[in-house]
C-alpha cells in the first residue's frame, strides 16, 4: 500500500469518524523511531460549521508480520485517560483495529513538535532551564497517573496489587520477570545497557535509604580507581590527534581489522603511543565477536614491537583483550 492510498483511506475514515462529506489528508510520510509501531506524520483538513479546521497529527500503525506486546486500542484508551487526567501525553482521537482500512490496527493523535532523546534533554546547553524544572514535573507527571481510575476509563486490562501487597514489591516482581526474561543479552547492546542501568538505580535506591555507598552491598571496595572502555572510530582530524584527544586518561581501544589494513593499524598504534606516552594502559580489540587465534595475536604482536614507541617503551605494559 502506497502512501497516497494510505492517505486516500484514512480520509475516507475520518469523515465517516466525524460525519463530514469532506475530508483532506496530505504530507504523510513515515518518521524514524518507533520500536514497537510505524509511525507516520500527517496534516489533516475538513470544513465544520463554514469554517476549515486544520489538525497535525500522528499515525501509529501495528507493524507487518510482527507482534505488538500491547494491543492499539489499550494504548489508545490509556493515552485517553492520561490525558483527561492532566498527563502532559499527546491527545487521541481516533482509533480502529479493523485491518480492511490499512492492512493493520491504527490509532491517530496529535503530533507535538519537541526533543525526546535523553542523551539530548540531559547534557545539551539549550535544555539546561528544562533540567532545572524536570523533577518537579515528574513528581506532579506520576501524582496525576496514579489518580487515574483504572476502571471508570475502561483500563480494567491493567492490573494492580492486591490489598495486602505492596506496590513497591510489585514493581520489583515485574521488573524480575523482565529481567529474566532478557538476562541472556546482559553481556551485548543496549538490552544489557537497559538491564545494567536498572540494576545500578536500585542498587543507589538501596544505599540511599541506608546512607551508605551501594558498592558496600557487593562486597566492599575492589579498587580506588576504575578502567575506562574508549572506543575509537575512525576520527574527522587524521590520527593520532584525531584518537588520542577523547581517550587521554582512560585506556585506549583501537579496533583492529585482519588483512591488508593490520600494517596502517599498527602505524596508528604506534603514533598514538608516540603522543600519550607509557601513561595509558593500551589495548587491542580482536575482530568481530570471536576470540584471538594464535598465529593473528603473534602477527599483531610482533607489528606493534617493530612500531614506534617513546624512551623507555620497555616499561609501557600494552595489553590485548578480545
Amino acid at each position: 500500500m502506497t502512501p497516497a492510498d494510505m492517505e486516500q483511506r484514512l480520509a475516507r475514515f475520518i469523515a465517516t469518524e466525524l460525519g463530514v462529506d469532506t475530508v483532506t489528508v496530505s504530507g504523510l510520510r513515515r518518521l524514524a523511531g518507533g520500536a514497537s509501531r510505524e509511525i507516520w506524520a500527517l496534516d489533516l483538513a475538513y470544513a465544520d460549521g463554514g469554517q476549515t479546521v486544520t489538525k497535525r497529527l500522528v499515525l501509529r500503525r501495528d507493524p507487518h508480520g510482527a507482534g505488538v506486546g500491547t494491543a492499539g486500542s489499550q494504548e489508545f484508551r490509556l493515552l485517553r485517560a492520561a490525558h483527561a487526567h492532566g498527563v502532559p501525553v499527546p491527545r487521541v482521537y481516533w482509533c480502529s483495529d479493523d485491518r480492511a482500512i490499512l492492512d493493520a490496527p491504527f490509532f491517530l493523535m496529535d503530533r507535538i513538535d519537541g526533543e525526546t532523546i535523553p542523551r539530548k534533554l540531559l547534557r545539551d546547553p539549550e535544555f539546561a532551564a528544562a533540567r532545572a524544572g524536570m523533577t518537579t514535573q515528574f513528581g506532579r507527571i506520576l501524582a496525576a497517573i496514579h489518580a487515574i481510575d483504572r476502571i471508570a476509563h475502561g483500563l480494567d486490562f491493567l492490573t494492580e496489587p492486591g490489598p495486602d501487597e505492596s506496590p513497591a514489591q510489585n514493581e520489583l516482581d515485574r521488573f524480575e520477570q523482565i529481567y529474566r526474561a532478557i538476562k541472556h543479552f546482559g553481556n551485548w547492546g543496549r538490552e544489557g545497557g537497559g538491564v545494567s542501568g536498572i540494576e545500578i538505580a536500585l542498587w543507589d535506591l538501596v544505599g540511599k535509604v541506608y546512607g551508605v555507598p551501594c558498592y558496600q552491598f557487593l562486597g566492599g571496595k575492589y579498587r580506588d580507581r576504575v578502567r575506562v572502555y574508549a572506543d575509537t572510530p575512525p576520527p574527522a582530524v587524521a590520527p593520532p590527534d584525531g584518537i588520542v584527544a577523547p581517550v587521554v586518561g582512560v585506556v585506549v581501544h583501537v579496533r583492529a581489522s585482519p588483512g591488508r589494513r593490520e600494517r596502517s593499524r599498527n602505524e596508528r598504534h604506534g603514533a598514538i603511543r608516540l603522543v600519550v606516552g607509557c601513561s595509558l594502559r593500551f589495548a587491542r580489540a580482536g575482530p568481530g565477536r570471536g576470540c584471538f587465534q594464535p598465529e593473528p595475536a603473534l602477527r599483531r604482536r610482533r607489528g606493534l614491537v617493530r612500531g614506534p614507541h617513546p624512551a623507555g617503551h620497555r616499561a609501557c605494559r600494552d595489553q590485548r583483550i578480545s
